[in-house]
């Protein structure tokens, strides 16, 4: 009869390939959905400021075997593992600050084309909108 392997050499806790982008992490761009300039954002990042304009780009955290696994903690050191879940955790709550922001902004600047159009109108002068 073969014997069993009880643990894989791929899934012990000194070589889990689930960890890499958090124990390893490598740049990625991705655009800003303010202004449209690229942000490198780390894959042990959730998000990052735009240098450009300074809004938030948020990227999709996939989701890791650190936050099930009984090795997490230990594969990708406690600051690490700390350093994701705190992210995780607060992605939404940062998320929803920035649509709000983002819906005043837009409110804003609408208000501002009515108020622009309304003074061309009274002088009439011509608007593109």
């Amino acid at each position: 009869m073969e014997k069993k392997k009880e643990v894989s050499d791929k899934m012990s806790p000194l070589s889990c390939p689930g960890a890499t982008r958090i124990k390893e992490p490598i740049p990625e761009l991705f655009v800003c959905p303010t202004c449209s300039a690229e942000v490198e954002i780390w894959t042990n990042e959730n998000f990052r400021k735009c240098g450009n304009c300074g809004g938030m780009v948020f990227r999709e955290q996939l989701p890791s075997c650190i936050e099930w696994c009984d090795y997490g903690k230990e594969c990708v050191g406690e600051e690490a593992y700390n350093r994701y879940m705190n992210a995780k955790e607060s992605k939404g709550e940062d998320k929803g600050k920035l649509e709000e922001e983002e819906a005043k902004l837009k409110e804003l600047m609408e208000k501002v084309k009515k108020y622009c159009k309304m003074r061309s109108d009274k002088h009439g002068e011509k608007t593109d909108n």
